[in-house]
């Protein structure tokens, strides 16, 4: 148990979003890849909060890709959080996408950029016609930001499979 914004919480991705959206005084939350929307909107308290996702049973806001949402909206919000497909080159352009609709002072988040072993880091989510535990490559979408963009301040939360905060500004180098 850790001490937030809004009390004591265990450490993962929705006690983080939470605790982003109390101290900076955020109003308006995107989630990319959302799977359940009812379970979002159970635990977020944004008061503006819009889902993406192309499976139809997630009850998305917007039963689309990504790209497809980023290309065919203008919204802005105050925290993105991208748990969408798990591949290193989607990833890398949700983040661009999502710095494009972030608020000036927002934040992004991603999720399962610390994979616990080489096999949850696999490209594939499917092995041998099941569906076990998977980070996929987001990483390599996270990477590569961090390599190529200088204008923005990136770390690894090590909680809940690796939580990525990325907002503007200067990279610090501990």
């Amino acid at each position: 148990m850790f001490r937030f914004a809004q009390g004591f919480a265990k450490s993962d991705r929705i006690a983080l979003v939470n605790h982003l959206i109390l101290k900076r005084n955020y109003t308006s939350y995107l989630e990319i890849g959302v799977r359940n929307k009812a379970d979002m909107h159970n635990k977020i308290i944004a008061t503006r909060r819009v889902s993406v996702d192309p499976d139809p049973r997630a009850d998305a806001d917007f039963c689309m890709t990504s790209n497809l949402y980023f290309s065919s909206q203008n919204e802005r919000f105050d925290i993105i959080f991208i748990d969408g497909l798990h591949e290193g080159e989607q990833v890398r352009q949700d983040l661009e996408n999502s710095l494009s609709a972030l608020n000036e002072g927002g934040i992004i988040l991603l999720h399962d950029l610390n994979p616990p072993t080489e096999f949850h880091a696999r490209k594939t989510y499917e092995v041998d016609g099941k569906f076990p535990a998977w980070n996929g490559t987001s990483w390599e979408g996270y990477v590569w930001h961090r390599k190529h963009s200088p204008d923005l301040s990136m770390c690894v939360v090590d909680t809940d499979w690796g939580v990525g905060i990325v907002e503007r500004g200067c990279q610090k180098n501990w």
